[in-house]
């Protein structure tokens, strides 16, 4: 079995100053939701693994773009990034790196051209294991890629970019390293 154990994850945080304390947050027992009228704005968990099988459905109530982040941390290294647009009704792998007064979203690493609507909750299973990371949304693979040095923190970050979210994580496992 890959996964090894299921995981909770820390409280999410929003940072209180810095890079990634843009927008407002708010925990919900049915979920997260973010919002940030200009900019990006991040929550993050703490997850104890950068080795990851992970499942939470995101809704873009306003605004073009929202997505997650996994395997950065607090210092500059990146996450992987997973964002719905629904401006562009495109789809894109990339990196969330700290920026000098936000988040940088980066240029995208891969896009894939579909139609995303507000309103509408999809369902985001990331697997992440070593360099290695596949991204699924309502159950159909859209990337499949080697990450290189990017994701080998162990923060999970939600991301409202310009955008009204919600978001309710269902699962994250720890999952089994490769041996080498």
């Amino acid at each position: 079995e890959l996964r090894t154990e299921q995981i909770k994850g820390s409280d999410p945080r929003q940072p209180e100053t810095g890079p990634f304390s843009n927008g407002s947050w708010e925990v919900h027992e049915s979920g997260i939701s973010g919002s940030c009228a200009t900019g990006a704005a991040v929550l993050l968990l703490e997850s104890g693994t950068s080795d990851l099988d992970m499942s939470l459905r995101i809704n873009i109530a306003q605004g073009p773009r929202a997505g997650v982040a996994v395997g950065g941390d607090e210092y500059g290294r990146g996450a992987l990034l997973l964002l719905l647009d629904a401006a562009n009704d495109e789809i894109t792998l990339g990196e969330l790196r700290q920026g000098v007064f936000g988040p940088s979203l980066g240029r995208p690493l891969d896009i894939v051209h579909r139609t995303v609507q507000r309103g509408t909750e999809y369902g985001i299973r990331i697997v992440k294991r070593d360099r290695y990371a596949e991204a699924f949304i309502d159950d159909e693979l859209f990337f499949s890629t080697i990450t290189g040095d990017l994701g080998k923190g162990d923060w999970l970050a939600l991301v409202a970019d310009s955008a009204r979210a919600t978001f309710q994580i269902d699962r994250i496992h720890r999952i089994s390293p490769m041996k080498r």
